[in-house]
């Protein structure tokens, strides 16, 4: 979580690929505070510093325990993206974790755009459309390629 919410200091490695390259941090063309899901643990990252600066340096990393319960109930409406996608059910994170991974790449806006020290892109519908049409068309290669 450090190395992608540290993505404005560090520079590309031209000889590296995958787990110690900066394959995850393409996910910073399209959206400043991507996020992700897996198992009981909540992972949100904001390299910039702006919208989750008061938990933490770059992004915070929630688990879905008992002790959290009160917190996670208070903030329902940040995980509610998730909720039913591929059967995953938040409120019940803590009883029966999610056997998988779900990443959220809101969409940068404009007014962010334009502030943004990781990209000046805006992708607006139809241009993610294209895109997301040219993933599922290449999506088998795509899948053959990320096997070790």
């Amino acid at each position: 979580m450090r190395r992608a919410a540290q993505i404005k200091c560090l520079p590309k490695s031209r000889d590296k690929i995958g787990k110690f390259g900066h394959g995850f941090n393409a996910v910073y063309n399209v959206t400043n505070v991507p996020s992700l899901i897996s198992q009981q643990t909540l992972i949100m990252l904001d390299p910039h510093c702006k919208h989750l600066e008061k938990y933490g340096n770059g992004g915070i990393r929630l688990d879905f325990t008992p002790l959290q319960q009160t917190m996670i109930r208070g903030c329902k409406h940040q995980f509610e993206p998730y909720s039913g996608i591929f059967n995953c059910n938040v409120s019940k994170l803590v009883e029966k974790p999610f056997n998988g991974t779900l990443f959220r790449l809101p969409l940068r806006t404009t007014e962010q755009a334009e502030e943004s020290l990781l990209s000046n892109i805006v992708y607006e519908h139809h241009a993610m459309v294209e895109l997301l049409d040219m993933l599922v068309e290449g999506g088998n290669q795509l899948l053959l390629n990320t096997q070790n």
